[in-house]
C-alpha cells in the first residue's frame, strides 16, 4: 500500500559459554560507540538471506566467535529512525573465536545473566528472560527432516524443474542443519532421504547411520523407531531424515502424545524441518522436550 514503510529485518543471538566460576553461564554483550551502548549482538539480513544464517553471521561478525544454534528466543520490534524494525534471536553456544574491535563494535564483555539484564537495553530483557526460562544452555537439538525430491525418473521438463528445485532445497536444508552443530545423521534407506542430506554431509564430517525402513508399521519400523529413540537419549546434536509417517511415530513417543508435536509434524513438507530441543535433566530420554521450532528454507 502507498505510504507503507518497509520493515527492517534483522537477526542476532544470546551467545553463551559455561565457566568454572560461580557465575556459571556467561553471555556476551557488545558495545556500540553510538547512543545504543551495550546490547546483544545483531544485524540486518542480507537480501534473500535466511534469518537463521543471518543470526550466526552477524554474531560472528560482531563478536568474532563461531557458534552453534540453540532454541529460538523470540523477537523484538521497535522503531529505528522512524522505520519499523524486527529482530529475531536464537540461543548460541560459543565454539571458538576472538574479538577484534571495529568502528561498529568497539568492545565486548562476558557477563552473568544477572549483569546482562542490568546492563543491556530494556528491549533485550525479554530475550534474556526467555533464554533463562527455557534453560537454553542445557539443551541439545534433534532435527527431523522429511526428504525432498532431488531425483527425476524421466526427462520431462516438469520433472527436471522439480528435481532442480529439490536440489536447491537440499542445499538450503544443509546450511540450516549445519547451523545447529549436528554431529550424527540418521537416514532412512531411501534414495530421496540419502540425497536430501548429501549437501550437508559433503561439508561436515558427521557419523552417518542408515535406518532400514520398508513400511511405516511392523517390526522393521519398530526397530527404526527404537534406533531413533536411542539417538535422542544420547544427547548428541543429531538430524533424522525419514518419511513423514516414521517421523510422526517418533514424535508420538518422544512427546508422549503431545498434540502440538503431532500438529507440527503435519506441517512438515519439502524444504522444512522440525527442531526438538531436549533439556539435560532426568527422564525417560535423558530429559524432556524443552521447546520446538518449525523452520522453512524460505523463511
Amino acid at each position: 500500500m502507498a505510504g507503507d514503510v518497509a520493515r527492517i529485518e534483522a537477526a542476532g543471538g544470546v551467545l553463551w559459554r559455561m565457566t568454572d566460576s560461580r557465575r556459571g553461564v556467561e553471555v556476551v554483550l557488545v558495545h556500540r560507540p553510538n547512543k545504543e551502548g551495550w546490547s546483544l549482538p545483531k544485524g540486518k539480513l542480507h537480501a534473500g538471506e535466511h534469518p537463521v544464517i543471518a543470526a550466526l553471521r552477524e554474531v560472528r561478525e560482531e563478536t568474532g566467535f563461531r557458534a552453534s544454534l540453540g532454541p529460538a528466543l523470540g523477537t523484538t520490534s521497535y522503531l529505528k529512525g522512524g522505520q519499523p524494525k524486527r529482530v529475531r534471536y536464537w540461543s548460541m553456544s560459543a565454539v571458538d573465536g576472538r574479538f577484534t574491535p571495529s568502528a561498529e563494535i568497539d568492545d565486548l564483555t562476558w557477563v552473568s545473566l544477572r549483569d546482562a539484564a542490568r546492563l543491556t537495553r530494556r528491549r533485550d530483557l525479554p530475550v534474556i528472560a526467555r533464554f533463562r526460562r527455557v534453560n537454553a544452555f542445557q539443551t541439545r537439538p534433534l532435527l527431523l527432516v522429511p526428504p525432498v525430491g532431488v531425483s527425476s525418473e524421466d526427462g520431462s521438463a516438469k520433472n527436471h524443474r522439480r528435481s532442480l528445485g529439490g536440489r536447491e532445497q537440499a542445499k538450503a536444508l544443509g546450511e540450516l542443519i549445519q547451523a545447529f552443530g549436528v554431529q550424527r545423521a540418521l537416514v532412512a534407506e531411501a534414495l530421496r532421504c540419502t540425497e536430501t542430506l548429501r549437501p550437508f554431509e559433503q561439508v561436515i564430517d558427521v557419523k552417518h547411520e542408515s535406518v532400514l525402513v520398508v513400511r511405516d508399521t511392523g517390526p522393521r519400523a519398530r526397530v527404526a523407531v527404537d534406533q531413533l529413540l536411542e539417538v535422542a537419549q544420547e544427547g548428541v546434536p543429531a538430524v533424522v531424515c525419514a518419511e513423514a509417517s516414521l517421523l510422526a511415530r517418533l514424535t508420538d513417543e518422544l512427546g508422549a502424545g503431545k498434540t502440538d508435536l503431532r500438529r507440527r509434524i503435519s506441517r512438515l513438507q519439502n524444504g522444512s524441518l522440525l527442531v526438538l530441543h531436549f533439556d539435560r535433566g532426568p527422564g525417560r530420554l535423558g530429559g524432556q522436550i524443552s521447546t520446538t521450532e518449525w523452520i522453512r528454507t524460505g523463511a
